[in-house]
């Protein structure tokens, strides 16, 4: 027996022979007995009202659906795809998240954008940008994921106070505000801006940030780039877990958790510097928009460290560089918090300081500090044997510029850990990022090979005035040892000029550059106190200038010369122990005049003056220590032995680069195979100023040198000599 539904219910089911309903319910069909007649309009009735309600419960939902699949993509342009696919919580999420958004991101996305749900699992319920988890497919389609579950340290550790629903709801809400805005940073730059960037220390040719603690981001994707890391910021600020509570704070059960909120790990009083940056690009750019109500924040644990209303000032201590410490060589940087007019136990002096592993030995110690390997956080005890000579920099502040300066020392503390690397990132590179983003002005060089402490100093001093005078001033009287040091010569050096061989008859053309030049007795450069010598990355090449052939060319590459005396200048330098310094020369080479094709010296020296007068812009010192050598040529050799030098200075007149210099120096080897060779060089030059170019002096530095070595290869007999003298001029630029 078969039954069916009329066009219009009006009865029940009966045998299709008995009963059919024709639009309007007319009966057609064999006469029904009396009894059934007489009951057939209230069964009608009951059966209408019963199948109504039916009917409207099951298109309600449907009904919301649509209206919210179609407002999705009336205001925002998001286009669900597959709607029936998706549960009507989750539609909900994606416009609360849309909604709480500036209009004026939205304007930014250039719709429509195809929302599509995936169902398989993904942390936070969207993409990492790779292969099992896609974020975009092109512009045009972003993906939603299956929840994860998410417990744990870190930034999962506020979503805690709900439940696993309402920890879905914010993840869909976050993945549309980072939908919107990687849209509107591509089109704003907002992660362009260098107060973001300073954050967190995004660098313009490094491809990962300076600060390398996850807790210093809204999530682990956001160390990826600046762009991202301003995405992710913008999910936990636009959508926060309070949030939801708060919209169902009529609850009993929500308005006790509420109460159980930790006020102190709000936003704002975890990420402070982000938070403040972060509002003020919405207000450039959109002054109407205003923040929901929100649960308030006192940040009592920040205001009881901070002890603002005893805070007197800052000051910024540049510590020159020492030899007994040369993973200081270009000086070190402290910030003092200053809680009394005077030195007072309060007082904190905050610095970088590496850290690593205890056990490695003194070698790998300061070769993994050079090249990297170990990590620098911000620390508040300082060990005076890093303290040389000081100087002490006020910082001239107003109320707010201290407020976030505590900030930012607040978060370094807590949330960041640098890679620390000797020339660019070290402790000076790190202060400068940590103080830039709480002055709002530029502090650090961006990208610079290597950063020395005053650069920073000369970065704060190019920073402008504040409505108390400079932004910085050195505080006269505070030095803590000595006297003062004296002023920059360059951070690059360009010799050119040429020479003449009387022997050889021969002219030769002389070029070279130094990344980073110093010698004994001059000023400091940047950072390097008289009596401190460095030479990094400096290249001197000689060529000929007639007719013959450049297979004659020759060239120094010095990779890396250290050599200090500083402790002549020290009011503890009495006494034997206290004229002694050392020295550190490595060396790669080509001289086709001999025929060598590459090689390379290592000289390690103790230095022992034998005179020099308190500023060392005369002395007189000899050096002494093992010496290794290594040429290529048709074959190789290796060469071990000794090193014996002498070397000088001696001031002229007038500006400090008056001066003769003169040094001779030999070496003696064994050869493997078995034989002995040497080498010697000798040099003195005149040098001159020229012309004073602001700090910088240029200078004329007639010379004449002298080489001889049995180090010679080719058709030679055995014991012939190679030896060259050479007059020559040469013209010096530092800037």
């Amino acid at each position: 027996m078969s039954f069916v539904w009329g066009s219009r219910l009006c009865g029940l089911a009966v045998p299709r022979s008995a009963i059919c309903c024709r639009g309007g319910g007319e009966y057609d069909g064999p006469a029904l007995d009396a009894v059934s007649h007489r009951k057939l309009p209230a069964v009608r009735l009951v059966t209408t009202v019963v199948t109504t309600l039916l009917v409207t419960l099951i298109a309600l939902p449907a009904v919301a659906q649509t209206a919210v699949v179609g407002e999705l993509e009336e205001r925002f342009g998001l286009v669900v795809e597959d709607p029936a696919s998706w549960n009507d919580a989750d539609l909900l999420s994606l416009l609360r998240g849309a909604e709480a958004i500036p209009r004026k991101v939205w304007d930014a996305v250039e719709g429509p954008v195809t929302v599509e749900y995936v169902r398989r699992p993904c942390l936070y319920s969207m993409g990492r940008y790779n292969d099992r988890c896609p974020t975009f497919d092109g512009s045009d389609r972003f993906y939603i994921y299956d929840e994860a579950p998410l417990a744990g340290e870190g930034s999962v550790e506020r979503l805690a106070i709900l439940t696993r629903q309402e920890q879905r709801d914010v993840q869909l809400r976050r993945a549309v505000v980072h939908l919107a805005m990687v849209h509107f940073d591509e089109e704003s730059g907002w992660s362009d801006e260098r107060n973001w960037q300073s954050v967190n220390g995004w660098l313009e040719d490094d491809e990962r940030p300076l600060n390398r603690n996850p807790r210093g981001y809204s999530r682990y994707l956001g160390m990826q780039s600046a762009h991202l890391d301003l995405v992710t910021f913008a999910e936990e600020f636009f959508v926060r877990p309070e949030d939801v509570l708060l919209e169902r704070k009529a609850d009993s059960d929500v308005e006790k958790r509420l109460a159980d909120v930790d006020s102190d790990g709000a936003l704002e009083c975890r990420h402070f510097t982000r938070t403040r940056i972060f509002r003020e690009l919405l207000e450039s750019m959109d002054e109407s928009w205003e923040e929901p109500g929100r649960l308030e924040s006192n940040c009592a644990e920040f205001e009881e460290w901070a002890k603002l209303d005893r805070l007197q000032g800052f000051e910024v201590w540049y510590a020159a560089g020492r030899s007994g410490r040369p993973e200081s060589l270009f000086g070190h940087l402290l910030l003092q918090v200053r809680y009394g007019n005077a030195s007072s136990e309060d007082d904190d002096i905050y610095h970088f300081d590496v850290v690593g592993d205890e056990e490695v030995g003194v070698i790998q110690f300061y070769l993994r500090r050079v090249l990297g390997g170990f990590s620098s956080v911000l620390e508040d005890e300082v060990d005076p044997g890093m303290l040389g000579e000081v100087r002490r920099y006020e910082l001239r502040l107003d109320e707010e510029q201290s407020r976030r300066l505590m900030e930012r020392l607040w978060e370094a503390e807590r949330k960041m850990r640098y890679p620390y690397h000797f020339a660019a990132k070290n402790g000076a590179t790190f202060l400068g990022h940590l103080l830039e983003p709480a002055l709002g002005r530029p502090v650090s060089r961006q990208g610079s090979t290597v950063v020395m402490a005053t650069d920073v100093l000369d970065g704060l001093a190019r920073a402008g005035e504040t409505d108390a005078g400079q932004l910085i001033e050195l505080r006269d009287g505070e030095e803590l040892f000595g006297r003062r040091a004296l002023a920059p010569s360059g951070r690059h050096r360009l010799r050119f000029g040429g020479s003449f061989s009387p022997e050889a008859g021969q002219w030769r053309g002389r070029i070279a550059y130094a990344r980073l030049a110093e010698d004994l007795g001059e000023p400091r450069l940047r950072g390097i106190r008289p009596g401190v010598g460095v030479r990094l990355l400096a290249m001197d090449v000689s060529l000929p200038v007639d007719e013959r052939d450049f297979r004659q060319m020759s060239w120094d590459l010095t990779v890396f010369r250290y050599e200090s005396l500083e402790r002549l200048v020290r009011p503890d330098s009495q006494g034997f122990g206290g004229r002694i310094g050392w020295r550190l020369d490595g060396t790669l080479y080509h001289d086709g005049r001999r025929e060598v094709w590459a090689g390379a010296d290592l000289r390690p020296s103790v230095l022992f003056a034998l005179a020099a007068n308190s500023t060392l812009s005369r002395h007189l010192v000899l050096s002494a220590g093992p010496a290794l050598g290594y040429d290529v040529h048709r074959g190789h050799d290796f060469y071990t032995g000794g090193a014996l030098g002498l070397f000088g200075r001696l001031h002229l007149y007038g500006s400090h680069a008056n001066a003769l210099r003169f040094g001779v120096e030999t070496g003696q080897y064994t050869s493997v195979p078995f034989g002995w060779h040497f080498d010697w060089r000798g040099q003195a030059e005149l040098r001159h100023t020229l012309v004073r170019r602001g700090e910088y002096r240029w200078v004329a530095a007639p010379y004449v040198e002298g080489l001889g070595s049995t180090r010679l290869y080719g058709e030679v007999d055995d014991g012939e000599v190679f030896e060259v003298w050479e007059v020559g001029l040469r013209l010096e630029a530092a800037f």
